[in-house]
Order: C-alpha cells, then sequence, then structure tokens
C-alpha cells in the first residue's frame, strides 16, 4: 500500500472531502478497523489568494511545489493536489515535483471521455473560468465545452468566496447557481455540468440538475485511491 500525500487548506472544506473519501474507498476494500496512509501538508489559504487575486501564479505555484516537497519529505511515495485551480500552470509546475502527483485535470478529461458527453458547461471557481484552465484542458482534448458570460462568473465567484469555500451553503445561493446552470444547459444544450471547483460539490449534487454532474472531486480522489493500491 502505497503512502499518500495531499496538498491541501484550499479550501478547509474540501480538505475534509478528499479525506472523508478515501477513508470511505478505503473500508469499502479493508474494512472499518482499516486505514490509508495519508500525509496532508496544509498550505495557507490567504497566501495562495493573495498571489491568484494580484495576477501572481507563479507565486502560488512555488507555494505548490514547497508544499509536494514536504509532502515527499514526509515519506509520501506520490501526491495530489486538493484544488482544480492550483493546477494552473501545470505542464511547468509538475516538471519541479520530486515524486509522482496525480492531476485533476487529467482524471477528469479521461471520466469525460469515457462518458461521452458532447458539450459541457464548466462551472468553477472565478479564478479558473477567468484563466482558462478548464476550457484550456477541455480544448486540447478535444471535448466541446461552454463557458459562462462574465457577468455570471462573477456571480458564481461570489457564492464559492468565501462561503462555499469554508463549506457553507446558503439556499439561496444554491437556487441562483441551480437557475444559472439551467439557463446554459437549455440555451447551449449542455449535457453535462463540469464542477471544476473541490467546493461546488458540497453545493450541487447529483440530480440537483437535468443533466449529470461531473464531480471532479470525486474523480480526483477515486484516481489517488486506485494508486495507493497500485501493483499490489
Amino acid at each position: 500500500m502505497k503512502k499518500a500525500g495531499i496538498v491541501c487548506g484550499c479550501g478547509p472544506a474540501s480538505t475534509v472531502e478528499y479525506y472523508n473519501g478515501l477513508l470511505e474507498l478505503h473500508h469499502k476494500k479493508y474494512g472499518i478497523s482499516s486505514c490509508p496512509r495519508i500525509v496532508l501538508d496544509s498550505v495557507n489559504m490567504k497566501d495562495i489568494d493573495d498571489n491568484l487575486y494580484s495576477g501572481n501564479f507563479k507565486g502560488a505555484q512555488d507555494i505548490v511545489v514547497e508544499s509536494v516537497k514536504n509532502l515527499e519529505k514526509a515519506g509520501a511515495d506520490f501526491g495530489a493536489i486538493a484544488c482544480n485551480t492550483l493546477h494552473y500552470g501545470w505542464a511547468d509546475m509538475s516538471k519541479k515535483f520530486g515524486i509522482p502527483v496525480i492531476s485533476i485535470l487529467d482524471a477528469s478529461v479521461e471520466y469525460i471521455k469515457e462518458k461521452g458527453y458532447k458539450n459541457v458547461l464548466i462551472l468553477a471557481s472565478g479564478t479558473t473560468l477567468k484563466n482558462g484552465l478548464y476550457a484550456d484542458t477541455l480544448e486540447a482534448a478535444g471535448i466541446t465545452h461552454v463557458v459562462p458570460n462574465a457577468d455570471d462568473i462573477e456571480i458564481i465567484a461570489n457564492i464559492v468566496y468565501p462561503n462555499l469555500e469554508n463549506g457553507i451553503v446558503v439556499p439561496e445561493e444554491k437556487e441562483t447557481m441551480i437557475k444559472l446552470c439551467e439557463k446554459y444547459i437549455a440555451n447551449d444544450n449542455c449535457d453535462a455540468v463540469l464542477l471544476g471547483c473541490t467546493e461546488i460539490p458540497i453545493m450541487i449534487k447529483e440530480g440537483d440538475l437535468s443533466v449529470d454532474i461531473i464531480d471532479t472531486t470525486k474523480i480526483h480522489i477515486k484516481k489517488i485511491s486506485e494508486y495507493i493500491y497500485k501493483e499490489e
């Protein structure tokens, strides 16, 4: 069994989702008396946000690289980053890692292709939507997608932060998010909605929308779990 290392803390709510999700999958495999070997390195969310909101993506990436190094020093056999936004600049950043790190982007693209979705609405944090992280990733993979307009991105951003990022679901905000999604589903004939922020699945669940959701958090957790037991 490999020891997993998770870069976490962005935000705190999704950190809990990752840990509980890995525990749940492990318990299904080995029973509740056994636990997976996991190392967590929690970064300071304010340091990350200060860098992102000022446009200093390299500063945010440097924090991630240092965090992965901490995981390696703690004996992690591989790592994962429990945040979509922090995968920005993945091609360059991943070259600096001393251990394998499982990409949420790669895992999500693989899942979408397996399911055969034809037109995916991207729902994510304001930063992720504005920097084109998932738009560029899906474009490179040949997956047709829809990005919300600038006004709707601001609405989404204000729902994700600070409430959702800290695990707070406001019913009125959930209603707003659902209406926003359904508008694009109807107007652009989307057949799935990608939840490209690890906190959004805390609010939007399967069955809340008229089409399937692509829960990148759950997809990523499953990939991490599979890697823990790889070559057993």
